[in-house]
């Protein structure tokens, strides 16, 4: 039994890894350093299952709730993998404060993409929200974060035409809210 959950942690640590690789292409790529790895084609409700898959591969303890809603069945976009970075930070900082309850809601028109970030943690303080996404800080521990993740969410938001702001929440928590536009999504220069 102790040699099968060493193979399982193994396999866990490697899938982790690579994790950390994407992630480290998709920023540089988001900076403008690198092409980025990955993307292609994908419905809208597989990005955000994918996204979701990303988070709990990183923090299997994390309580995840997840609902997908829209207009018909999911349209196909292009999503590139900064895009999925960019989302993949939102949620991943929701579980870092608030590992037992995060809610994801995603849902689209033939117009947008709304995803929606909510967790049951602290909150952020009123002096910091209007600096979320647009300086590096962090209110974490030292060793713990750099800010870099938000600035760079927002900036890729941002290059697709869309938006994140933040807000608390009515009794305790935080919510991320992401507008993308569809069109921006399936472009015909983000197809190849």
């Amino acid at each position: 039994k102790a040699a099968l959950l060493g193979i399982e942690r193994k396999k866990q640590l490697a899938a982790q890894i690579d994790a950390c690789r994407t992630t480290l292409s998709n920023l540089l790529s988001a900076a403008g350093h690198a092409r980025a790895e990955g993307g292609g084609r994908e419905t809208l409700d597989r990005l955000v299952e994918s996204v979701v898959a990303r988070v709990r591969l990183a923090r299997p303890q994390a309580r995840l709730a997840v609902d997908l809603e829209g207009d018909g069945p999911a349209p196909t976009i292009f999503a590139d993998a900064a895009l999925k970075q960019a989302l993949v930070n939102l949620v991943d900082n929701a579980a870092d404060v608030s590992p037992d309850d995060v809610r994801i809601d995603a849902s689209w028109t033939v117009e947008a993409l709304d995803f929606v970030v909510r967790d049951r943690g602290p909150g952020i303080a009123p002096d910091v929200l209007p600096r979320l996404g647009r300086s590096f800080f962090t209110t974490k521990p030292p060793g713990r974060g750099t800010g870099l993740g938000l600035v760079l969410t927002a900036a890729v938001l941002n290059r697709l035409g869309g938006s994140v702001r933040w807000a608390n929440r009515d009794g305790g928590g935080a919510e991320a809210f992401v507008r993308l536009p569809l069109a921006s999504l399936t472009l015909p220069s983000r197809q190849t």
